[in-house]
């Protein structure tokens, strides 16, 4: 299924040309709005991790 408008949402916008192209996950052309995120609000990503296993 498609969508009709694309956004991606960034924390750091930096002037074109800045990034390597090796570092694009989606090309340009397909995005149709920018908008800038917060890196204060974190709902979303969260690192969780297990306790170590402990050896006896």
């Amino acid at each position: 299924m498609a969508a009709r408008t694309t956004l991606v949402e960034a924390e750091q916008i930096v002037e074109a040309g800045a990034i390597a192209p090796d570092a694009v996950q989606l090309p340009g052309v397909y995005v149709d709005r920018v908008v800038r995120a917060d890196p204060a609000d974190k709902r979303v990503e969260r690192r969780t991790v297990r306790p170590a296993a402990q050896e006896d």
